[in-house]
C-alpha cells in the first residue's frame, strides 16, 4: 500500500487481524488507539486533537505553533504557547506505558511527525473504497468491510477547524461506502437491506438527495411505489423548510418517472456502448492497475480523470478499453465510449460542439432541447451528470481543448482519454504514457496472436521480428494477421523481410505504421516538421537542445521549445533530463523524410558542434576550468559522442570522426570509460588504418590502461612508424616512451630500460615535458623490479615536481598516485598513506576517476599492511564502484587487494569470490604475479 494512504498498512482491523501492526488507531468515531489489546490512554480531547492531526497529515512535519493554532482555532491565548509541548510528551509517555516499543512521534527541524508503523482505520476505509472502484467482482466485501468500520461521528467531540474540516471529509467517505453498498444492493435486487439502510442514513442525513433517490428506487423497485412518492414529499417539505430551496432536476425527473410508472426510467438501466474488450493485452496489467487505483472515488466535486498517451500504435485504445471493461460494474449509470477521431486518416477531429451533442442525445436530452451554443451544451451536460455514476471513454483525442468541455460533473464520474499527445493543461489525476513492450513481452504477444508451431520451432527469429517491430502491439498484430495469413512464411523469412524495408511491411490493409506516423507528423507544425525531419540526418543517436540547434542551424532556446513540442505530440522519446531519442520505428520514418528532402550540410553542422563542444571539455578538464560543468556535459553525452563517431564513420566524414575520437580519448580514459574509448578508435582506424599515428597512440594508452599490454605493444609501434614517416620527432618521443611503458608492464625489464632511456634523451634534447610523466615512472618501476627503491623514489618525486613545476594538476595528480604506490611498496606506510589521500583529494578535485579508484586501492592496501582490514575493504569496494569492467589490469589488482582485506578481516567466503574473479580475468589479461597471489589466497580460505 502507498504510504500516503495508509500508515504501513498491512490490511488489519482495530482488534481482528493479527497479522497487522500492533499499534491501531481509529478516528472514524472517537478517537482511540490500542496496542495489541492493550487500549493506550490518549489523554483530554485537545491532546487527542494533536495525535489526529499528525496521523491525518501523517505526510508533511507540523510545527509545535501550527499544531497550536490547529487544534485551538483562531489565536490561541499566550498562556497555552507550551501546551503542545506538554501534550506529546504525554503521548510519547503513553505509548511507552502501553510497551510500544521505538519512536512514535519524531521531532525535527521541520517539526513534528507520525513516524511508527501502525494501522489508521481511515486509511483502511480508503483502501477499501479504491478496492471497489477498481475490481468489481470485490466490490461488495470491500463495501461491508468499509461500512463496518464507521463507528459514529468521526473525530466526535475534538475541537479545532482542523478536526471539523476533517470530520467532514471522513463523514463523506463513509456516506460514498453506504451510498455504492446500497446501489449493488438495489442492483442485485436485494431490497430489504437496501432499504433499511437507506432508511437509517435518510435520518441521519435528512437533506441528502442522493440518499434519497437510492431509497425511492428501492422501494419502487420492490412495489412500493406511493412509500417512494412519500419519500420525494418528505424531501421537499425539509427542503423547503430548512434550507429555502426546491428539490433538484435528477430527483424531481426520478418523481415525475415515478408518477407515470416509467420503470425504464426510474432504473436507468446501465447503457455499455464500449467496443469489444482487447484480447491478449500482455504487458500491461501494471498500467491497467495504476489507472484502476487512480479512479477510486475522492473527495471534491470534480469527476475522475485518467489520461493516457504514447507514441502510434503503442496500444493506446486497447489499455483504455480493457479498463473501461473491468471498471464498468462499478458504474450503475453505464458506459459511454465517444471516438474523437483526433488521429483518424480521412476524419477531421470531432468538434466539442458536436460530441457533447452526441453525449447529450445518449443520456436522453432530446434534439429539440440540446442547445445551439456550445458553453450552453456543456452545462447541460455537467447538470445531467452531476448525480450520476458514468464511465466515459474519450478515445483518440487531438487536444486538451477537445476534451475539456466533454467532462461530465459530479465527483461520481470517470473519465479515460487516449491521445497520441500530451494533453497539457487537462490536470488528470493520472498521466500516463505508455512505452514499448519490453522484448520478452513483445515475443509473447507475438507469439500468442499467431498461435502455431512455427513461433517454437525459431525462437530466436521470433525475438528478431519482434525488436523489428519496435515493441509496438500494432506492429506485433500486423506482422501477426500476416503469418495467419501466409502459413508458408518463416519467421526467418519475414526477420529478413522486415530488416530490407520494414515500414513497406508493417502494414496490413487499413492497418499501417508508416500511415499512423504520417498522421502525427501532419499535424505537427511547420517548424517541428523541419526538426522531426531533420532528425532523420542522424538516426539514433540520443539527441540534446545544443546538438538540434546545430543540426537545424537554430537557437538552443528555439531546438528545446520545438523538441518538447515533439515530445508532447508523441513522436520522440524524453529518455533523459534534456536528453531525447527517437523510437526504432520513428527513425526510419524521419529517415524516409529526410531522404525526400535532404541536407547535406546537417550532418556536418552537428559533427561539428560535437567536436568543438569535446576540445572545449578538454581544456575545461584538463586545466583549470569549470570541472562540474564540464563532468557534466560529457557524461550527458558520453552516449551519443560513441554513436555520433560510428555514424560519422559510416558516412564517410572520417575526418571528423577522427577529430572528435582524439578529443574525446584522455577524457574517457580519465573517467575509466575504457571500452568506449576502445570503442571509437578501433571503429575510426577499422575504416582507414593507414597512417593516423595519433589515434593509434590513443588506442595504445587505452590498452595499456585496460590491461592488454600486447595491444598496447602493437598500437605503440604502429604509432611510432607513421610519427617516424611524418617526421614528427615530438611523436616518436612519445611512442617510444610508450614502448618502453607497454615492455616494462610485459615483464621485458632490459628492453623497458632501453626504449625509456631513448625517449627520456630525446625528451631532454627537445626541452619535450609530456613524455617524462611516462618515462619517470615506468623507470621507476624498473628500478624498484631491480630492487633499487632509492633510484625509483627519486624518479617518482621527480616526476611529481615536474607535474607541479608546469601546472599539470591531472599530471600532477597521477604522479602522486604513482609516488604512493612506491612509497608503500618500499615500507614507509605513513608517508604511502599521506601521499596517497593527497591523490584522492586531488583525483576528486579534478575528476580523474581513474586515478581515483587506482589511489583508493593503493590506500586501501596500506590500511591492511597497518592491520585495519575494515577501514581496507571500504576503500577499495568505494574503488570497485569506479572502474570500468573493460579495465583488466586495475579490476584484477583491485579485486587481490579485496581479497586480501576480506582474508585478514576472517571473511573466507568474500574472499574465496574475489580471488575466483582474480583467476577468471588473468585468463583474458595474464597477470603471474596477481594469479600467484589469488591462487594463494584461495589455499587460505577455509
Amino acid at each position: 500500500m502507498s504510504p500516503s494512504r495508509v500508515i504501513r498498512h498491512a490490511g488489519a482491523v482495530i482488534g481482528g487481524d493479527e497479522s497487522g501492526p500492533a499499534l491501531r488507531f481509529a478516528v472514524l468515531g472517537p478517537v482511540r488507539a490500542w496496542y495489541g489489546d492493550q487500549p493506550v490512554a490518549l489523554g483530554p480531547v485537545r491532546q487527542q486533537a494533536v495525535l489526529a492531526v499528525l496521523l491525518l497529515d501523517r505526510d508533511r512535519a507540523r510545527t509545535a505553533d501550527d499544531l497550536l493554532r490547529t487544534i485551538w482555532g483562531g489565536a490561541p491565548p499566550s498562556s497555552k504557547t507550551n501546551l503542545v509541548s506538554v501534550y506529546l510528551y504525554r503521548l510519547r509517555a503513553a505509548f511507552r506505558a502501553a510497551g510500544v516499543p521505538g519512536e512514535v512521534i519524531s521531532s525535527g527541524s521541520a517539526g513534528y511527525r507520525f513516524v511508527a508503523d501502525a494501522y489508521l482505520d481511515a486509511a483502511h476505509l480508503d483502501e477499501l473504497l479504491e478496492t471497489a472502484s477498481a475490481r468489481p467482482d470485490d466490490a461488495e466485501a470491500a463495501l461491508t468491510k468499509a461500512t463496518a468500520l464507521l463507528g459514529g461521528e468521526p473525530l466526535a467531540g475534538l475541537p479545532g477547524d482542523h478536526a471539523a474540516a476533517e470530520r467532514e471529509r471522513l463523514a463523506n467517505r463513509g456516506l460514498t461506502a453506504w451510498r455504492q453498498l446500497a446501489e449493488l444492493w438495489i442492483h442485485e435486487n436485494r431490497l430489504t437491506p437496501a432499504i433499511d439502510a437507506l432508511t437509517k442514513l435518510v435520518a441521519a442525513h435528512p437533506h441528502d438527495e442522493p440518499l434519497v433517490a437510492l431509497l425511492m428506487r428501492a422501494r419502487y423497485r420492490g412495489g412500493w411505489a406511493s412509500d417512494a412518492l412519500r419519500d420525494y414529499r418528505d424531501l421537499r417539505r425539509r427542503l423547503i423548510t430548512d434550507l429555502g430551496v426546491e428539490p433538484s432536476h435528477p430527483i424531481r425527473a426520478l418523481h415525475e418517472a415515478i408518477l407515470r410508472d416509467d420503470a425504464s426510467a426510474v432504473e436507468t438501466p446501465r447503457r455499455n456502448e464500449l467496443p469489444p474488450d482487447i484480447a491478449n493485452l500482455a504487458g500491461r496489467d501494471a498500467v491497467v492497475d495504476a489507472i484502476a487505483a487512480s479512479l477510486a472515488p475522492h473527495p471534491g466535486d470534480a469527476p475522475r480523470l485518467a489520461a493516457v498517451d504514447g507514441i502510434a500504435g503503442v496500444g493506446k485504445s486497447a489499455v483504455v478499453i480493457h479498463l473501461a471493461h473491468r471498471l464498468h460494474p462499478a458504474y450503475p449509470d453505464g458506459a459511454l465510449f465517444l471516438d474523437l477521431h483526433g488521429y483518424t486518416a480521412g476524419r477531421t477531429p470531432l468538434s466539442p460542439s458536436d460530441a457533447l451533442g452526441r453525449l447529450l442525445r445518449t443520456v436522453g436530452v432530446t434534439d429539440r432541447e440540446v442547445p445551439d451554443d456550445l458553453d450552453e451544451r456543456a452545462a447541460v451536460w455537467r447538470a445531467r451528470t452531476a448525480d450520476a455514476r458514468l464511465l466515459l471513454v474519450l478515445d483518440n483525442a487531438a487536444s486538451a481543448e477537445q476534451v475539456r468541455l466533454l467532462l461530465p460533473g459530479g465527483s461520481g464520474n470517470a473519465v479515460l482519454v487516449s491521445s497520441r499527445g500530451r494533453l497539457a493543461g487537462l490536470d488528470p489525476d493520472t498521466q500516463l504514457t505508455l512505452d514499448a513492450l519490453p522484448e520478452t513481452v513483445a515475443v509473447e504477444l507475438l507469439t500468442a496472436l499467431i498461435n502455431d508451431t512455427r513461433a517454437a520451432a525459431e525462437p530466436a527469429e521470433v525475438s528478431a521480428v519482434a525488436r523489428l517491430c519496435g515493441g509496438l502491439p500494432l506492429a506485433l498484430r500486423i506482422v501477426a494477421a500476416r503469418m495467419r495469413s501466409r502459413p508458408q512464411w518463416t519467421f526467418a523469412h519475414l526477420a529478413a523481410r522486415l530488416s530490407e524495408r520494414r515500414l513497406h511491411e508493417l502494414a496490413d490493409g487499413p492497418r499501417s505504421i508508416e500511415a499512423a506516423f504520417s498522421l502525427s507528423f501532419q499535424r505537427l507544425p511547420s517548424a517541428e516538421q523541419r526538426v522531426f525531419r531533420l532528425l532523420g540526418e542522424i538516426p539514433g543517436v540520443a539527441l540534446d537542445k545544443h546538438c538540434v540547434a546545430a543540426l537545424a542551424a537554430i537557437s538552443a532556446t528555439e531546438a528545446e521549445e520545438l523538441l518538447e513540442n515533439i515530445v508532447d505530440a508523441s513522436l520522440l522519446d524524453l529518455v533523459a533530463l534534456d536528453r531525447y531519442r527517437l523510437h526504432d520505428l520513428a527513425t526510419d520514418y524521419a529517415r524516409r523524410l529526410a531522404a525526400e528532402t535532404p541536407d547535406p550540410q546537417a550532418l556536418d553542422r552537428v559533427l561539428a558542434y560535437y567536436e568543438s563542444a569535446a576540445r572545449d571539455a578538454h581544456a575545461q578538464l584538463t586545466g583549470d576550468g569549470d570541472l562540474p560543468g564540464a563532468n557534466a556535459w560529457l557524461t550527458a553525452n558520453r552516449i551519443a559522442l560513441v554513436e555520433l563517431v560510428e555514424y560519422a564513420v559510416a558516412n564517410h566524414r572520417l575526418g571528423a570522426a577522427a577529430r572528435i575520437a582524439a578529443a574525446v580519448a584522455e577524457l574517457f580514459t580519465m573517467h575509466a570509460w575504457f571500452s568506449d574509448a576502445r570503442r571509437i578508435h578501433e571503429c575510426v582506424l577499422a575504416a582507414d588504418p593507414a597512417d593516423d599515428a595519433p589515434l593509434w597512440m590513443n588506442l595504445a594508452h587505452v590498452h595499456g590502461m585496460r590491461g592488454a599490454y600486447q595491444q598496447a605493444w602493437d598500437c605503440f609501434i604502429r604509432a611510432e612508424k607513421g610519427f617516424s614517416r611524418s617526421g614528427d620527432e615530438k611523436g616518436v618521443t612519445r611512442a617510444l616512451a610508450g614502448l618502453g611503458a607497454a615492455a616494462r608492464a610485459l615483464g621485458r625489464y632490459r628492453e623497458a630500460a632501453g626504449y625509456l632511456e631513448r625517449a627520456l634523451a630525446e625528451a631532454n634534447r627537445l626541452e619535450y615535458s609530456t613524455p617524462m610523466f611516462t618515462v619517470l615512472p615506468n623507470l621507476a618501476m624498473v628500478h624498484e623490479q631491480n630492487g633499487r627503491y632509492d633510484l625509483a623514489l627519486e624518479h617518482a618525486r621527480t616526476a611529481v615536481e615536474l607535474a607541479a613545476e608546469i601546472g599539470d594538476s591531472r599530471r600532477h595528480c597521477a604522479m602522486l598516485g604513482h609516488l604512493g604506490e612506491l612509497l608503500r611498496d618500499s615500507g614507509d606506510l605513513a608517508e604511502a598513506a599521506q601521499v596517497l589521500t593527497d591523490t584522492v583529494d586531488l583525483a576528486q578535485r579534478t575528476g580523474n576517476v581513474r586515478v581515483h579508484a587506482q589511489a583508493l586501492t593503493e590506500l586501501g592496501a596500506v590500511s591492511l599492511r597497518q592491520g585495519d582490514p575494515d577501514t581496507a575493504i571500504r576503500h577499495q569496494l568505494a574503488a570497485l564502484d569506479m572502474v570500468d569492467a573493460d579495465a583488466l589490469e586495475t579490476m584484477i589488482m583491485l579485486r587481490t587487494h579485496l581479497g586480501e582485506a576480506y582474508l585478514a578481516a576472517r571473511r573466507d567466503t568474500d574472499a574465496a569470490a574475489q580471488f575466483t574473479t582474480v583467476l577468471t580475468l588473468t585468463s583474458q589479461a595474464p597477470n603471474p604475479v596477481a594469479r600467484t597471489r589469488a591462487l594463494a589466497g584461495l589455499s587460505r580460505c577455509s
